[in-house]
């Protein structure tokens, strides 16, 4: 019965966890949203906590934002040096997978 109950709880995980979206689709989503919120919110005055400064929010949806946005994306991925060693693992386990290593 123990079995049983372990086999219940994988199931409904595997059912629900299913039917989440892929990962990339979730990042592309959120994305979108806050880009959407950034542009209803441009104009706003912030102040940062614990200092007097004040900040005010831009939208990301202009033209000069998204050309930098673009043109920072390579950059962005290799200057993050976590990302560089990961790339370099995966792109080893791929040649050995697809070698038949």
């Amino acid at each position: 019965s123990e079995n049983k109950a372990k086999k219940q709880k994988i199931s409904f995980f595997e059912k629900y966890g299913n039917k989440i979206p892929h990962p990339l689709t979730i990042f592309v989503i959120l994305t979108a949203i806050l880009f959407v919120i950034s542009h209803f919110t441009q104009g706003l005055v912030i102040q940062i906590p614990g200092s007097d400064k004040t900040v005010v929010t831009q939208s990301l949806m202009t033209g000069e934002y998204m050309r930098l946005f673009l043109r920072s994306i390579p950059a962005n991925f290799s200057n993050f040096a976590a990302l560089r060693t990961v790339l370099v693992v995966m792109l080893g386990v791929a040649l050995c997978e697809y070698s038949g290593f």
